[in-house]
Order: C-alpha cells, then sequence, then structure tokens
C-alpha cells in the first residue's frame, strides 16, 4: 500500500473510531472530527454516508474458512474441478 492510500486509510478508521458512539472517546459530531484531524466537514459526511450504505458480509469468519477450504480441496472423484 502506498504512503497515499495508507494516510486515507488511517484517516478513514480515525473518523470512523471519533465517530463511534460505543466508545469513551467516540460519539463526537462531524465538525469535531473535521476539527481534530484537520479536515473539512464534507470529508467526515461523506466517510459516515459510505460506512452506513454498506452492505452486511454475507459470510461471517467460520464460513469464510469452510469456503476456502473447499475451494482449495481436491474434486470429488469424477469431477474435474
Amino acid at each position: 500500500m502506498d504512503s497515499d492510500a495508507a494516510a486515507y486509510g488511517r484517516r478513514h478508521a480515525r473518523i470512523l473510531l471519533l465517530a463511534d458512539e460505543n466508545r469513551d472517546d467516540g460519539g463526537r459530531t462531524d465538525s469535531d472530527i473535521a476539527s481534530i484531524l484537520g479536515i473539512g466537514v464534507s470529508t467526515v459526511e461523506r466517510v459516515r454516508r459510505r460506512q452506513k450504505n454498506r452492505k452486511p458480509r454475507s459470510l461471517d469468519g467460520a464460513g469464510e474458512v469452510r469456503l476456502v477450504a473447499l475451494a482449495c480441496s481436491q474434486p470429488p472423484e469424477g469431477q474435474v474441478r
């Protein structure tokens, strides 16, 4: 990951942590977060909006492990894949 992408990811994570109402230091307003991080309020709003619109994962961790194991295993007898 290049430095710009890494910085973007860290900023995105910090926005979400400061906005998280379940954290002791979270639950901040968009304007508070923007001033703490030295970014625009619209950036904070955009990150929050993107987070809310995310689809939930179809598989949990155990389901993902089973899927990868199945995909990497030998095919059944008589099958090519």
